[in-house]
Order: structure tokens, then C-alpha cells, then sequence
């Protein structure tokens, strides 16, 4: 059984599903399973659960457990969830509840553009978060997904309903920037098939579209 944290989210209902059509059993940690109906119809698990508390993911996993998949993460800070909380903290937790329960398999979502010197705390948290995996002693793959669209997203999705509405859309910077998109689908199968054989293992891995895009493009 494979357990993925953030497991009702944008990417962990789409690895979930992929999970389950390739004949896994998945549990999906949760801290709102009663909205996740259709993942419960497909087969999934689903355990009520936060990651800034380590007697719940110590909960959800069970001896059937082999590899635990981490997605939880903020895109911004609220008065009850920390970009520290969550990112650091919960990776903590996720870790020592895995080393605990004898689960030596982890696979963990970072961010592109995570470092230690970023002017942005996201990336900052992501890359503690990182280092703590490395530093686990567990057999971890990491995965830096870019941007990420797929139906439900929270940008493109936001973004097209904004330029449909607004007769003019605000463009940070000059305009030029880049960024490579990344489908929700080509995430939850690179997950997917790290699971599934060993030439991931100890690597950290950018996940990111084909294309290069720009706002003037």
C-alpha cells in the first residue's frame, strides 16, 4: 500500500487515480476526506489526518505501508498554516513517523527554484524541507515540479477566468519571463513510476513542461 499525504489535493487525487488504475492500493491522508467521494468510489483509503501532527500520519500508517508519498504544501500562509509549519514541520513529522513505523521509502514534493537563498520564504521552507529528507537515512526521491496546470488547477484555471472577465490582466516584471508548465498527469506519472523502480532513489529531479513560455509568446 502506498500512502500519500495531501492525497485529496490537485496532484495527490491525480497520482491517487493513477496509483489505483495501475492496480496499487493507495490511502490518502487528508485533512478533509468527506470531499474526496469520488477517490473513495475508485478504491482509495481514506484516513482523516494532518501532517503538522505526527500521531495522526503515525496513525495512517499501518504494517501494510511500504512507501509514503509527501505532497503537502501551502501556496500561501494563513494565521493557522505557516509556510514553516507546514513545509518544515510536516516534513518532520512525515519523516519521523516513516523511520518510526519501519517505512524506509519516501517520495517528497519540493518546488522549482527551491534554495537556500531565495528572497522568497516558500522556496526557502521547501529547500529546509529537502534537506531534511536527505538527511533522513530513508531511500527518497525528490521531485521539483514547475508550474503545474491540469483541469482544477490554481493558476491557469484563475488565470484564463481572469482574462475572459477583466478587460486588461496584470504581468509582473517586463513581461518576458519564463516559465516551463507542467501537466498534473506528467507529475503523477513521474511519481508513479518512481515507485516503481530504483534508478530514482537518492535523486533530486526538476519536473518541468517542454516548452518555455513568456506572456509576450
Amino acid at each position: 500500500m502506498i500512502l500519500v499525504t495531501g492525497g485529496t489535493g490537485f496532484v495527490g487525487s491525480s497520482l491517487a487515480m493513477e496509483l489505483l488504475r495501475d492496480g496499487r492500493s493507495v490511502r490518502c491522508l487528508s485533512r478533509r476526506p468527506e470531499r474526496a467521494g469520488a477517490l473513495r468510489e475508485a478504491g482509495c483509503e481514506l484516513a482523516r489526518g494532518d501532517v503538522t501532527s505526527i500521531s495522526t500520519v503515525l496513525k495512517a500508517i499501518t504494517p501494510e505501508v511500504e512507501a509514503v508519498v509527501h505532497l503537502v504544501g501551502i501556496l500561501n500562509e494563513s494565521r493557522g498554516s505557516t509556510y514553516r509549519g507546514v513545509h518544515v514541520d510536516g516534513t518532520r513529522n512525515v519523516i519521523d513517523a516513516c523511520r518510526g513505523m519501519g517505512v524506509s521509502r519516501l517520495i517528497h514534493m519540493s518546488a522549482l527554484g527551491a534554495r537556500a537563498s531565495s528572497g522568497s520564504a516558500y522556496h526557502r521552507t521547501k529547500w529546509e524541507a529537502e534537506e531534511l529528507v536527505r538527511s533522513s537515512g530513508l531511500e527518497y526521491t525528490i521531485f521539483r515540479p514547475s508550474v503545474i496546470f491540469g483541469r482544477g488547477d490554481h493558476f491557469t484555471t484563475v488565470l484564463a477566468r481572469a482574462m475572459t472577465c477583466l478587460p486588461a490582466v496584470f504581468v509582473p516584471g517586463d513581461g518576458r519571463s519564463r516559465m516551463q508548465p507542467v501537466s498534473v498527469n506528467d507529475v503523477s506519472s513521474a511519481f508513479a513510476m518512481s515507485l516503481a523502480g530504483k534508478p530514482a532513489k537518492g535523486r533530486s529531479l526538476d519536473l518541468a513542461g517542454p516548452e518555455a513560455l513568456s506572456s509576450t509568446r
